[in-house]
């Protein structure tokens, strides 16, 4: 076997970039400028580098790889963004993964069918767009009652969607990107009580009766609603929001006149639009 120094430096040379720490053990391994990732993971396996807490698979990963992951029992986040050969069969080794918290399936070719491996896990971070998960695949994620963060881009989520995100008590963030939503499925979100950070860009059937909802979530900190229908009227609904840091309203109906009021009635708030 090869010393901690030994390993991080033959690991290198592979193109995986070692996270360690203070006692030089590796807790966390970047693949992304790796030419043969399935090596590199099989020597940390060789190697019984236990203790990786942190695994970036973005373009890398395969069915391959992921059959290794069950040698690393502490591992608590996952990247597996743009792994585009990945689909749902493949994530059955994640099953075993008990401490797994933040998994990326953006750009895969997992669908609904896939998420049923993610059962029982405690997951808390979940990114699932763009993928083959639509509205239906959000039945199979009933079971991840301590979900803080969801986010999909370019998924077909619709109202009925948002509807059943009241599944998912202790949201933070959710981002629901180009996700075939309107007004009305934004009435559903009124009872996600911990959202602070809420994006719905790039959905044009979101305009100003959206805006009567998203203004009743007092704990919003962070609001996104490029891309919609909302004018000047929906922003005085928003007048509300106290805690809002940031709020982009880029490419939208609003004039220099509504940011110009919204932003005297909430001084503190970053705005990002065409006019300022």
């Amino acid at each position: 076997m090869f010393g901690r120094r030994d390993l991080a430096s033959r690991l290198k040379k592979l193109g995986v970039e070692a996270e360690l720490d203070s006692n030089r053990d590796i807790i966390g391994a970047s693949f992304l400028q790796c030419e043969d990732p399935l090596s590199a993971l099989r020597l940390l396996v060789e190697e019984r580098a236990l203790k990786v807490r942190s695994i970036d698979l973005t373009m890398r990963g395969s069915a391959a790889a992921l059959a290794c992951l069950g040698a690393f029992p502490l591992l608590e986040t996952l990247n597996l963004s743009m792994c585009r050969e990945l689909s749902g069969p493949d994530l059955r080794p994640l099953a075993a993964l008990r401490n797994l918290k933040d998994l990326r399936l953006d750009g895969t070719k997992v669908g609904n069918e896939g998420l049923k491996h993610l059962n029982g896990l405690d997951l808390r971070a979940l990114s699932l767009g763009p993928s083959l998960v639509d509205v239906d695949g959000l039945i199979e994620l009933g079971t991840l009652r301590n979900l803080e963060k969801l986010q999909f881009y370019g998924n077909d989520i619709g109202d009925d969607g948002l509807a059943r995100l009241a599944s998912f008590p202790r949201l933070q963030e959710l981002i629901v990107c180009d996700g075939s939503i309107s007004d009305d499925g934004l009435e559903e979100l009124k009872v996600l009580q911990e959202l602070r950070d809420l994006n719905v860009g790039d959905n044009p059937d979101v305009g100003d009766k959206g805006m009567k909802y998203v203004g009743t979530m007092e704990t919003l900190e962070d609001l996104g609603i490029y891309k919609t229908g909302v004018s000047d009227r929906g922003l005085k609904d928003l007048a509300g929001l106290k805690r809002l840091k940031s709020l982009n309203c880029m490419e939208t109906r609003v004039t220099r006149e509504g940011i110009g009021s919204l932003q005297k009635l909430l001084p503190g708030c970053k705005i990002d639009s065409p006019f300022f």
